[in-house]
């Protein structure tokens, strides 16, 4: 007996990293977790499951580790390598550039506009 309303679907599914959280602690084990979706597209409809992880110490014994980058809409090599602690200082510096960003913007609006005074 089939399945109510079976239908014979044509589509692709292929795995994604849909979040990454980077563990900064002060003390302890310091590493990057990507957490996976599958998606699954069909003709006119598109299936978002979750999936498992990945998880990676950043350590001494892996800093000099080196990855291929490649291009995140496409896929293809860089034709250039990144090694672990090279990450590591890009995310360092990406947050000090963005509070940077943000305290100049607040320091900015908390500062009201001088007002010019009529000369008499």
């Amino acid at each position: 007996m089939p399945d109510y309303k079976e239908t014979t679907v044509t589509g692709t599914a292929y795995i994604r990293a849909n979040q990454v959280v980077v563990a900064n602690p002060l003390e302890g084990v310091k590493a990057v977790s990507y957490y996976e979706e599958q998606v699954v597209n069909l003709e006119d409809d598109q299936i978002i499951r979750p999936q498992g992880g990945i998880q990676e110490p950043f350590t001494q014994d892996n800093a000099s580790e080196e990855f291929d980058l490649v291009d995140p809409v496409d896929g293809t090599p860089l034709g250039m390598t990144m090694e672990y602690k090279d990450l590591y200082v890009a995310l360092h510096s990406l947050y000090l550039h963005l509070a940077a960003k943000r305290d100049a913007a607040a320091t900015t609006a908390a500062v009201p506009p001088v007002e010019p005074t009529p000369e008499v």
